[in-house]
């Protein structure tokens, strides 16, 4: 436990100190990298069976909040939101297919498939 609190905490360190000030005085943030978007939705399809936008996902991470600075804690997060009904293992899984959007942390998260 301790030995991924220590890497939850150095991930967002990384995330701060790329941070910088543009010429206009307003902070800016470097890209998402796109391997923590595309493993935070294989994790999220592996562990409830939704997928969540690309857009979803750095919004999420944009929020700076450290519980949303890994993939895998994206997903677990994300998965928790969606309703049990929706999820991969529910019965009423094979009846609905995308699950509508849910917002978390104030952003709203919509999936893929979804019209």
């Amino acid at each position: 436990m301790k030995c991924s609190s220590h890497l939850t905490a150095l991930v967002v360190a990384f995330v701060l100190v790329g941070c910088t000030t543009n010429p206009n005085g307003t902070l800016t943030t470097p890209s998402i990298p796109a391997s923590l978007v595309n493993d935070a939705q294989a994790d999220a399809r592996a562990l409830c069976g939704v997928i969540p936008t690309a857009e979803s996902i750095a919004a999420l991470f944009a929020t700076g909040a450290p519980e949303l600075a890994l993939a895998d804690s994206i997903a677990n997060i994300v998965c928790g939101a969606v309703p049990k009904a929706l999820r991969r293992n529910s019965r009423r899984a094979m009846l609905v297919r995308v699950p509508q959007p849910i917002v978390i942390h104030g952003v709203t998260v919509t999936f893929q498939g979804a019209s």
